[in-house]
């Protein structure tokens, strides 16, 4: 039985296959090496100046993902979803003092995101959570990439003996189809061994999604709520969704030790299916507006 659970820590208790498979990657993030020339290394432009400052000075273009900057905003703001802010600010300075000031004025992709799952892991163990997964793929799309193309070498130096090999990452499994076993590849289908002449598993729909976790109508949309003690108008694509009020306060309202505003607010986000990614929790696919729903006074330690 001991045997049995250790083999479940770590390896799940899914059963690992290797199996020949076909992979679609439209634009893989490369976390490789500068020697690689059949998957150049992912770089940014280093613009921070090694400073944290630009976050609060809203000069920021999201869109230029070829900036340094750029990128640092988008995970800050990622990781205010699951951590305090004082906690995600710390993070990200930790990053920008390992991985800038290069000769070359770029800041290495490879680099930042081996420093990021060090992180991530101790703050995993320390608070016994599972948030470096999910953490990752946000960041990642977020950053324009749907997968990821790795060298092992570059993160797992101990144990990779320095062999010519590649890890291809891709979280969705409509794009992972068995070599041999898949006789149709269909692009809509997760399951990896599907064919003819097995059973088609149809994949859940975003209203199968909503309808499951009991969200909530009011006519044709459905009704999330986010939770933040900043005045807005509208939530950013990615921003995480809460399914009830309270949740939304238990989720959000984080930060009340360092932040001096007396209220926390709640938002009501009304969505169509189309526009949420569904998940663990649901998040925005596009900038979409909000209105006030309550607020709540600030709350006390």
């Amino acid at each position: 039985m001991i045997a049995q659970i250790a083999r479940d820590t770590v390896l799940g208790q899914n059963k690992p296959r290797v199996i020949p498979a076909h992979v679609r990657m439209k634009n893989p993030l490369h976390l490789t090496s500068e020697n690689d020339t059949e998957h150049p290394e992912k770089t940014f432009i280093d613009d921070t100046n090694e400073s944290l400052e630009f976050l609060y000075d809203d000069d920021v273009d999201e869109s230029d993902n070829t900036s340094y900057k750029t990128a640092i905003f988008k995970l800050y703001n990622i990781l205010i979803d699951y951590f305090e802010s004082d906690t995600a600010y710390e993070i990200c300075e930790d990053l920008i003092q390992y991985s800038t000031g290069s000769v070359d004025g770029k800041a290495s992709a490879t680099l930042m995101m081996d420093k990021l799952k060090g992180i991530l892991e101790f703050h995993d163990q320390d608070q016994d959570v599972r948030f470096k997964g999910e953490i990752f793929q946000r960041f990642v799309y977020s950053l324009g990439h749907d997968s990821i193309i790795m060298d092992p070498n570059q993160f797992f130096r101990m144990y990779s003996n320095n062999k010519p090999t590649k890890h291809y990452i891709t979280w969705n499994p409509e794009n992972i189809k068995h070599a041999r076993e898949n006789i149709e590849f269909d692009p809509r289908n997760p399951v990896i061994t599907a064919s003819i002449k097995k059973a088609q598993i149809e994949p859940e729909s975003n209203e199968q999604w909503c309808e499951r976790h009991k969200v909530q109508k009011e006519g044709d949309k459905y009704v999330f709520y986010h939770g933040s003690r900043v005045n807005l108008q509208s939530l950013r694509a990615g921003s995480l969704l809460a399914t009830s009020p309270q949740e939304a306060i238990d989720f959000g309202d984080t930060n009340y030790w360092n932040d001096k505003r007396l209220s926390f607010k709640v938002y009501k986000v009304k969505v169509t299916p189309e526009q949420i990614h569904p998940g663990y929790w649901a998040s925005l696919v596009s900038e979409h507006p909000v209105e006030l729903y309550y607020k709540v006074s600030r709350k006390t330690r």
